[in-house]
């Protein structure tokens, strides 16, 4: 499949050298779309957004920020002729047209945005799912305390959850 990456804003940092990256709901979408990316559910991220902040389109912003882990131009491409989610996801979609690609989309956004997203990819004919980042992150963070308990404490989260609840701990 492929992933849409639908943009969000972005900030300007001047700690460290001045840059401008991903506001944070923005950093949150494009690493949920990385993590896909790097474990295969995905082969390319689409980013879509041309909306301007600090001079440059939201897109090349992202993928900028998506080049420092690593990922090359040849898995990220840059939609930059949208203004709006509607207008954002055109450009991809009439993309994969022209090279009659039949693809099954994957739209990165934050959970409240996804339901837009996914009725104008279905009216066009294509599969869509969708991943809400934050719950992404969520998820991450729960193996990230799995994998911490049985490395530190030598037991999973299962058991700890069981020892809790059983009668001879209450």
């Amino acid at each position: 499949g492929v992933g849409i990456l639908l943009t969000a804003g972005a900030v300007k940092k001047t700690q460290g050298g001045e840059r401008v990256e991903p506001d944070l709901e923005g950093k949150v979408r494009t690493l949920a779309a990385i993590e896909d990316l790097q474990s295969g559910v995905i082969k390319k991220i689409m980013i879509a957004g041309g909306q301007p902040a600090f001079a440059m389109p939201l897109a090349e912003i992202y993928r900028s920020y998506a080049r420092r882990y690593g990922l090359t131009d040849d898995q990220v491409e840059i939609y930059t002729a949208g203004m709006e989610t509607g207008s954002d996801i055109k450009a991809p979609v009439q993309m994969l047209a022209d090279q009659n690609a039949d693809e099954n989309l994957i739209v990165y956004s934050s959970g409240y945005h996804l339901g837009r997203a996914k009725d104008i990819l279905e009216r066009k004919g294509y599969t869509t799912a969708t991943v809400p980042a934050e719950q992404k992150t969520l998820q991450r963070w729960n193996k990230m305390q799995t994998m911490l308990l049985e490395k530190w404490f030598g037991f999973d989260q299962q058991q700890v959850i069981s020892s809790v609840f059983s009668e001879e701990f209450v």
